[in-house]
């Protein structure tokens, strides 16, 4: 009885089969449609434009036992197709790692770009509050020193018995100038750049002062290298320059020295700066624990700053003040 039925088993497994693949053939170009991707097009092409047919063609001859096999000359063709596929498929997936990368570079050049921005904004914001702050300083010193100055040469002339001649008014006037054009020379220089060396660096400085120990015959020994070593700031040549200042303003005011050596070296990655005068010197202990040194608190304070140290070392004949960085 089952050898009866074989050959129609046989035929109708061939026939669902046959409509499988040619349903396969029918909806794959809908589920190409679908997908928008140019290689499922172009297999959905084939398959629809020439496997259908042709399976319909075979499936016909081989179920009516007549008419010659085509599928079997489609299989150079269906390499070919396969072999431009991979090769479109490929070639998509490596414009799309192009196009990433080259959003990717664009996106890092976009952040970087808004980074230094960034970085400039705050680097601008930083000189404009160095100074104001030190605008800040010049009204203090204009109160504390121009203005001290004036009080005590009004209470001199006021308190003194005897009409001054013209040498002592002269005197007194010279001394407001000089009190003066410190005040105003030292708040003049909020530089924005590094300048090329050391002794470039001193020079406003230098010239401003000899002017003032020549008249009052002080000697002064500046000794400075020819170049930076390690990195310096813009806010490390503010501060050691104010302090610098502050050291030489000390020296004509309290000092009575003939002779101040300023000097300046790099060593073992450290800068050290050095003011020393000859000079009466004071009590360092007795000065700091009083808290009455106005100018020893702000040279300190600038140099905390800049991570910078100070040390100070008086006795009569050698005070000495230095200032080390590390680098």
């Amino acid at each position: 009885m089952p050898v009866q039925y074989l050959d129609f088993l046989l035929k109708v497994s061939f026939v669902v089969a046959v409509g499988i693949y040619l349903l396969n053939c029918i909806v794959y170009p809908v589920v190409a449609y679908r997908s928008k991707q140019p290689e499922a097009y172009c297999l959905a092409l084939v398959m629809f434009c020439v496997y259908l047919p042709l399976s319909l063609h075979d499936g016909l001859s081989i179920y009516l036992h007549e008419g010659n096999l085509l599928i079997v000359y489609a299989s150079p063709f269906t390499a070919v197709i396969l072999a431009c596929i991979f090769a479109l498929r490929l070639t998509r997936s490596m414009n799309g790692v192009e196009r990433f990368n080259t959003r990717l570079a664009l996106k890092v050049k976009q952040v970087r770009t808004e980074l230094e921005d960034s970085l400039n904004h705050s680097h601008q914001l930083e000189l404009k509050n160095a100074k104001l702050q030190e605008r800040i300083q010049l009204a203090h010193d204009l109160h504390d020193g121009l203005g001290s100055s004036l009080v005590r040469s009004m209470a001199s002339i006021e308190h003194t018995r005897e009409n001054l001649n013209n040498h002592q008014f002269l005197s007194v006037l010279k001394h407001l100038r000089d009190d003066l054009r410190l005040v105003i020379d030292s708040g003049s220089s909020l530089n924005t750049s590094v300048p090329e060396t050391p002794t470039l660096w001193v020079a406003p400085t230098r010239h401003r002062f000899n002017q003032l120990f020549d008249e009052l015959g002080v000697i002064v020994c500046w000794e400075f290298p020819d170049h930076w070593q390690g990195a310096i700031t813009p806010a490390d040549c503010i501060a050691l320059q104010r302090v610098l200042e502050e050291c030489l303003t000390n020296v004509l005011k309290h000092s009575y020295a003939d002779r101040v050596d300023v000097n300046m070296r790099f060593h073992n990655q450290e800068l050290i700066a050095f003011v020393q005068d000859n000079g009466v010197g004071f009590d360092t202990t007795a000065v700091k624990e009083s808290g009455l040194s106005v100018g020893l608190k702000s040279m300190c304070a600038r140099l905390i700053k800049i991570n910078a140290m100070l040390e100070v070392e008086s006795r009569p004949g050698c005070t000495r003040i230095t200032v080390r960085k590390k680098l």
